[in-house]
């Protein structure tokens, strides 16, 4: 009763912050606004240049925190360690690699050709299949490696460290070898983390991938749990270890490659929906689904929300935010509730 009740007040809290979000801008939006949309009877110019772009923003910020927060908790099991996330696995640092090829190497960044000066990402598409390729390939190659040492909690620890440290010596090489103006800027704008970039269609692909995640996590969450104590606890209760932690990192590598090959870096936002929600609804991973996904919900909407009213009319991008405010906020978080500390 009392998860249901929590269930129902982050709903009402990720209402809200839609609600907030999708009314703030240059041009003002009120709920019959809103519902016009909805309806089909607003202005179609209105409809298309407002509402239908803040929807794709929110819509995007929606998923892109439930895939992260998802696949923390999911990670945690794997690894057992509490600090396991997409970033500590070197997904993202994978990302990175996958879009700095596509933009230093298949000049995928171009300047703005206006008045107003700046860089943008000239074939996006180039970029995003860049970053989720090397995104997954480098969650391959992580079950690859540690698969020698029989998929141990160590041996992925191990190769994730390895791996990391090696993607991201690539791109400082490449960056060192190839640099000029255009490519850099070009990178850093995509590093920073942007929900403004995605297509209706990416936002389906993205949706996609969350929902092939959540029906494992659903599925296997009693191995996810019995994993996160011990593998001898697991296999006595007819749970194959390393063939879960095949399918986790695989299936993570997947929705996590998908997510920020549109959108970027976004770094914490996983962590501390995660860390929240222990503290709310405790440990079981089946308890915690809902609650990380509504959580990692409202952080990523409502860090949009800062970056697009903080220093208007300027939006700092959403990955700034997230890293800014996430990283005081689950020193918080550890200090206080330790929802997301080992009990020992």
């Amino acid at each position: 009763m009392r998860s249901l009740l929590i269930y129902m007040a982050l709903t009402v809290s990720l209402l809200i912050a839609v609600l907030l979000d999708i009314s703030m801008g240059a041009y003002p939006v009120g709920l019959r606004d809103l519902l016009g949309y909805i309806g089909g009877s607003l202005d179609d110019r209105i409809a298309l240049v407002v509402i239908d772009a803040r929807v794709r923003r929110i819509l995007t910020a929606i998923l892109a925190g439930s895939v992260l927060s998802l696949s923390t908790l999911v990670l945690q099991s794997v690894f057992r360690n509490p600090l396991a996330s997409p970033f500590t696995l070197g997904l993202q640092h994978a990302a990175s690699l996958g879009a700095g090829v596509a933009i230093m190497l298949l000049q995928a960044g171009s300047i703005l050709k206006s008045s107003t000066p700046g860089v943008y990402i000239g074939n996006p598409f180039t970029v995003s299949a860049a970053a989720f390729l090397a995104t997954f390939g480098h969650g391959v190659l992580v079950i690859t490696l540690s698969s020698i040492a029989g998929l141990t909690v160590y041996s992925l620890i191990l190769a994730s460290i390895i791996l990391s440290f090696l993607t991201q010596s690539i791109l400082y090489l490449m960056q060192y070898l190839f640099f000029n103006e255009i490519s850099v800027s070009t990178l850093l704008f995509w590093s920073v983390g942007d929900l403004s970039r995605t297509t209706w269609c990416e936002i389906a692909l993205i949706a996609s991938s969350l929902l092939l995640l959540l029906v494992y996590a659903w599925w296997e969450s009693m191995s996810l749990d019995l994993l996160g104590f011990s593998d001898e606890l697991a296999s006595s209760s007819g749970v194959n270890p390393a063939l879960t932690r095949l399918l986790s990192i695989l299936l993570v590598s997947l929705a996590v490659g998908v997510t920020v090959s549109f959108t970027g870096i976004i770094g914490f936002a996983g962590l501390i929906a995660l860390y929240a929600s222990r503290i709310l609804v405790g440990w079981s991973t089946r308890r915690c689904i809902p609650a990380v996904l509504l959580m990692g919900s409202i952080i990523m909407v409502s860090a949009d929300i800062i970056g697009r009213s903080i220093l208007k009319p300027v939006v700092i991008p959403v990955g700034v935010v997230t890293s800014l405010i996430g990283s005081p906020l689950l020193l918080l978080l550890m200090l206080g509730g330790r929802g997301g500390l080992p009990k020992s």
